[in-house]
């Protein structure tokens, strides 16, 4: 080509490396300036497309998917909350209760009621230690690590894909309950009466998955929504600063690049993905 017949090697290590940073490129007629442009892609891809990472509407749909994940959280946080709350608030042993567990026949052959009075200290340690301690750094872990997981996403394809593998693990474990417990165990655990306990700070019983700080959980997912989407935009080596860095490294324009204030030229906005 002309560019390496003037330049030689440099052109040709130039091109290269632009490739492998830059991705694919594709020259086009541009019929406002009536000039032919290479466009890269992965510069199109954050920056010069009107869909692109950078732009409000990728942002909004980022938004809008880590909220969703966000309130997955907040169900499977509250559910360990609850856990905890049972295996220290509610009594080892009830003065004036014949058993820990009582079950009653509530019609003649097929249903059941099973209600719990008390849960052992060794059974509390057994939760504790299988159940609560492993779901609670299980939650903590997945929140930062699945929110991470769909930020590092920069197309739509990969966004969905992302959460759809999320959604799929955090149905696991109901999975493997349907799949693999029998019929008899299930039939035991749709008996058991919602545990009723005692609260001691208040004086009055209140059913232990109850809440009512709705405030509260909205503001929290709010919160943090709006921080992790601040962090991966503005923070450094966020994508807005990597969108103008792939701009300027690869269509050497930008108002923040020397080398399109050396050398002149226009921008570039496509408003249709490449094909």
């Amino acid at each position: 080509t002309w560019g390496e017949r003037v330049f030689g090697e440099k052109f040709k290590f130039y091109v290269e490396r632009t490739g492998i940073a830059c991705g694919p490129a594709y020259v086009l007629w541009n019929s406002t300036e009536m000039a032919m442009v290479t466009l890269y892609e992965e510069s199109n891809k954050y920056y010069l497309n009107s869909q692109g990472v950078t732009r409000m509407p990728y942002c909004s749909f980022l938004t809008l998917v880590l909220t969703i994940w966000m309130l997955f959280m907040l169900v499977e946080i509250r559910r360990v909350i609850i856990w905890w709350r049972i295996i220290v608030l509610f009594p080892s042993s009830v003065a004036g209760e014949p058993v820990a567990i009582q079950v009653e026949d509530q019609t003649a052959e097929t249903h059941l009621a099973i209600r719990i009075n008390a849960i052992p200290v060794v059974h509390k340690v057994f939760t504790a230690t299988l159940n609560a301690l492993p779901r609670t750094i299980i939650v903590v872990g997945l929140s930062i690590v699945g929110s991470q997981f769909l930020i590092r996403a920069d197309n739509y394809t990969d966004l969905i894909l992302n959460s759809v593998a999320l959604a799929f693990l955090i149905e696991i474990d109901n999975m493997m309950f349907v799949a693999l417990t029998g019929s008899r165990p299930k039939r035991v655990v749709d008996s058991v009466e919602p545990i009723v306990m005692m609260s001691e700070e208040k004086g009055y019983f209140a059913r232990v998955d109850k809440c009512n700080h709705t405030l509260s959980y909205s503001l929290a997912v709010v919160v943090s929504v709006t921080g992790l989407v601040s962090h991966a935009y503005l923070s450094p080596g966020g994508k807005l600063e990597l969108g103008a860095s792939l701009n300027c490294l690869c269509q050497v324009q930008g108002e923040m690049c020397w080398g399109r204030h050396i050398l002149g030229g226009f921008d570039l906005q496509i408003t249709a993905p490449l094909n």
